[in-house]
């Protein structure tokens, strides 16, 4: 193995159907990285790119589809592939071997493989968490039209606050175009942890999962 090889990957899924949509979910998942293992090494961590398929399930709300809906074969053909990511790593729980145990091994593997599956949810939209690159936002504001600058001091002042406005995007004019910088360009993700909101509630969830604990480690050498 090569030494900066991929040890770990990721299949990042988002409503977003836009290209580059999932760019600022790597930058900022890669920051959380660091939160729950401080000497983690992210150029060892792949992150794979949707499948057409998985772009079309997961667009706008396809995923939600009942059983009787037009797009639901599209949901179970998701389905397949979260569940076949869950259940490819070296290290993934023994579902194959479980499969000619009994039923209550087959359920324990089967609950072992969704451990996996992380949901990392900002309030509304992902402009919650990259708003919080205050300093920058300030600029681009200037930049834009000025008019809301206060308003964005008062987020750099009381972090969590952000949380607490629905549909920020629309709350200032800098709106989703520098989603990638703003993920990008010295992201604050220490003092965002710290306002013990959304952001916060994701790391955490990365930090309660021990196989990902265990694949950052292999990134160590």
């Amino acid at each position: 193995m090569k030494r900066d090889a991929p040890r770990l990957s990721f299949l990042i899924l988002s409503e977003d159907s836009a290209p580059d949509a999932c760019k600022p979910i790597e930058a900022l998942v890669k920051r959380m990285l660091l939160l729950v293992d401080p000497v983690v090494q992210t150029q060892r961590i792949e992150f794979e790119p949707r499948s057409e398929e998985a772009l079309l399930a997961m667009q706008g709300t396809n995923w939600k589809a009942e059983p009787n809906d037009f797009f639901y074969p599209k949901l179970v053909l998701l389905g397949r592939i979260i569940a076949a990511k869950l259940l490819e790593e070296e290290d993934a729980p023994g579902f194959e071997r479980a499969r000619t145990l009994d039923e209550d091994a087959l359920i324990q593997a089967k609950e072992a493989a969704l451990v996996r599956l992380l949901r990392l949810t900002p309030f509304w939209c992902i402009e919650a968490w990259l708003y919080q690159n205050t300093a920058l936002v300030h600029r681009l504001c200037k930049q834009h039209c000025g008019a809301h600058l206060d308003q964005i001091k008062g987020w750099a002042a009381d972090r969590g606050g952000l949380d607490e406005i629905p549909t920020p995007k629309t709350a200032i004019c800098v709106g989703s175009k520098h989603n990638a910088e703003l993920s990008q360009r010295q992201f604050p993700a220490e003092a965002v942890f710290a306002a013990d909101k959304s952001f916060a509630a994701a790391v955490m969830a990365l930090l309660d999962c021990p196989d990902l604990c265990a694949a950052l480690a292999r990134t160590w050498a």
